[in-house]
């Protein structure tokens, strides 16, 4: 019994097979008369042949804001998605330390100039008493040279007061270029890390300007040789379908990178792309980064050229051909000569006129 069912499944399945690949597989001339083909009628159009590839939306300068002092976060005067202009405030540390040690700074300052000025004074003192007599020469060089100890400890001092105004200066974080503030993950009360060497400190959050975007995408080997730095570029975006945009490819990469897993079992099939970026205007706030975006790049043009479906040119060796109607309404196949195509139709240089009739499928029992 059970035997039997599964000779009644397999039949069926085989059944359903049939059906299904009946209306797929040419058919036998005398079941299929050839009026009853698939056909197309050549016709002029405009054919564009481009490279079309997807990316997301950067911005050209975004710029990463970090402290070049350490301290205690005192107050943030922005947050995510405002807009910022070059110069605003963006964060304020803490200034108590670095304001005393300013303090002190200053302080060491007046004592150090009022130490050059004794020493000043006595060694014009001393120059008299020795041109008078009542002095050596020794004590009269021992006050200049102490004169000059003293003038170069002020200007010590003078430039260590600059360095802590700088820092003092540096407790105030401000925007770098104009732009709108992201990636804000601070909160006052915290401490951060000034960026120096061997320290690329906190990250206090980013500046983003977008007036001026790109769109980074890769493109494998085939295409990156079909385009060049002048090939006009298209964009669109998924979330915004009804915004179309003109954009510049300013940057094809050189050399070909790995992408996806490089493991060595998987090294010698991994694919090898070619980074490409594309800048463009962005019209008003509607375009934000991270957004994805489609870039088309035209590489060939031929407008108002004979063309048929791409299905209607069939290929054996060299030869390209189709199956032309004729007047007993009968296929026969005719060699054609072709030109740039797209993903649907493709130009067709020579072997056929304006309004033939071409089957889109190999007629049964033709060659």
């Amino acid at each position: 019994m059970k035997k039997l069912l599964i000779a009644l499944v397999i039949l069926a399945l085989l059944g359903a097979g049939g059906y299904f690949l009946k209306d797929r597989l040419p058919l036998p001339a005398e079941e299929n008369p050839e009026g009853r083909l698939p056909f197309a009628t050549v016709m002029r159009r405009d054919i564009v042949k481009s490279v079309d590839v997807s990316g997301y939306v950067e911005p050209l300068i975004a710029t990463e804001v970090k402290s070049e002092v350490s301290g205690k976060i005192f107050k943030i005067y922005v947050d995510n998605g405002v807009t910022v202009k070059k110069g605003d405030k963006l964060v304020e540390l803490d200034k108590t330390l670095a304001q005393a040690d300013f303090d002190e700074a200053e302080r060491n300052l007046t004592i150090q100039e009022s130490v050059l000025e004794k020493n000043r004074r006595d060694f014009e003192r001393l120059q008299k008493l020795f041109a008078d007599g009542f002095a050596t020469e020794r004590d009269m060089l021992d006050a200049k040279t102490a004169m000059e100890q003293s003038q170069i400890s002020v200007e010590v001092q003078r430039a260590r007061i600059s360095k802590q105004r700088e820092n003092l200066d540096k407790t105030t974080i401000l925007a770098p270029h104009d732009g709108m503030v992201s990636n804000l993950d601070i909160t006052p009360g915290q401490v951060v890390i000034g960026a120096g060497s061997g320290n690329s400190g906190t990250t206090l959050m980013k500046v983003n300007d977008l007036s001026q975007m790109i769109v980074q995408a890769n493109l494998n080997e085939f295409d990156v040789a079909k385009i060049a730095l002048s090939t006009p570029a298209q964009l669109s975006f998924d979330s915004l379908p009804e915004l179309k945009l003109e954009g510049k490819l300013f940057y094809i990469s050189p050399s070909g990178i790995t992408s996806g897993t490089s493991s060595a079992a998987s090294l010698s099939t991994a694919l090898r792309v070619f980074p490409i970026k594309v800048s463009f205007e962005a019209p008003g706030k509607s375009i934000r980064p991270g957004i994805s975006a489609n870039i088309s790049m035209v590489i060939a043009r031929a407008e108002q050229a004979l063309s048929v479906p791409i299905s209607a040119v069939f290929i054996e060796g060299r030869e390209r051909f189709m199956f032309v109607r004729d007047a007993a309404g009968k296929f026969s196949r005719k060699a054609v000569g072709t030109g740039i195509n797209n993903d649907g139709y493709i130009e067709i240089t020579e072997g056929v006129s304006e309004g033939d009739e071409v089957s889109l499928v190999r007629p049964g029992g033709a060659n």
